[in-house]
């Protein structure tokens, strides 16, 4: 929109994901397809179609572990153009921690050199500056919250299929009491995701659940516009989109100090608890107790605070 040429070089073919969204011009876009065994994020053609495009003025290079986004700042140091790099998070203690032996690997055979080649970090947070300074990189760090689409009023978009109609009126979040509901959207590993619906069934709480699945864009945005509140019971998260894009639509929200969203209940507009099941019971406990009066203040305040600090206007 403001008049910068934009090529996208995007993989696709990682294992349970799915195929990459094609976008339209004016972002020139190449789709390539990863390597066998696609767990390494190898992609022998990447450095020769970054070569082909026309040289630009910085590159931006997305997340970590994948073998491509070395050949990625290889390019980048060879043509002398700055390269910036987003991790999204994949630095965070507790992400260090899962599948430790492979990531400890990666970091020694080229990870780590990659990142300290970059000209500068991309961090979503303040956390995650932090936790890369922790780490000993010297690069600078550039903290750039992701931009949200604050729309001048929430989603009126309705659909049918995505909440029953014995849903209409009902409150939603997750209590043992008749007059609340759960929603939960999304995909998931199909094995987990029978797991919630097996303790679901367990608890004696299956009919206040129900699980869409995948739901489109304007069917989240309907979704935050419409419930009484939104959770993110995560463990770490380097920004927590989810967040933003619950508050823009005017939704109070609960989620844990694994995010960098202490700010909740520093502007009135939700509520933060540890990453602990106990926690995660006190946000259920007190989204609860709160009206529906209050709630939607809050939910104004949340929407206020994305305007201001988190829109795209805000964070351009």
């Amino acid at each position: 929109a403001d008049g910068h040429q934009v090529s996208l070089v995007v993989l696709e073919g990682h294992a349970g994901s799915s195929p990459a969204v094609r976008l339209a011009l004016p972002i020139e876009q190449v789709v390539l397809p990863v390597a066998r065994p696609a767990k390494l994020g190898r992609c022998p053609g990447l450095a020769n179609a970054l070569r082909r495009l026309p040289r630009p003025d910085v590159y931006h290079v997305h997340g970590s572990w994948h073998m491509a986004l070395s050949d990625a700042v290889t390019v980048a140091r060879e043509q002398r153009v700055p390269v910036v790099l987003e991790l999204m998070g994949s630095y965070s203690a507790y992400e260090l921690a899962r599948k430790p032996v492979r990531k400890w690997l990666a970091r020694r055979l080229y990870q780590d050199a990659t990142i300290a080649a970059v000209d500068c970090i991309h961090a979503n947070s303040q956390p995650e500056a932090d936790q890369m300074r922790r780490l000993g990189f010297k690069n600078p760090i550039a903290v750039i919250p992701v931009g949200t689409d604050v729309r001048s009023a929430p989603s009126p978009v309705v659909n049918d299929d995505l909440l029953e109609p014995a849903w209409s009126g009902r409150r939603w979040v997750m209590l043992k009491r008749d007059d609340w509901r759960l929603l939960i959207a999304g995909h998931g590993e199909p094995d987990y995701v029978e797991e919630l619906k097996q303790q679901a069934i367990r608890l004696g709480v299956m009919n206040q659940c129900r699980f869409t699945g995948p739901v489109s864009a304007a069917q989240k945005d309907w979704a935050y516009a419409n419930a009484d509140g939104y959770i993110l019971p995560s463990r770490q998260e380097n920004f927590g989109n989810t967040v933003a894009e619950a508050l823009a639509q005017g939704c109070t929200v609960g989620t844990t100090t694994g995010t960098p969203w202490r700010e909740l209940e520093e502007n009135g507009c939700g509520w933060v608890e540890d990453p602990t099941v106990t926690g995660i019971a006190s946000l259920l406990r007190r989204m609860g107790a709160t009206g529906q009066q209050e709630m939607r203040e809050m939910g104004q305040r949340g929407r206020a605070l994305v305007a201001d600090r988190y829109s795209l206007p805000a964070v351009h």
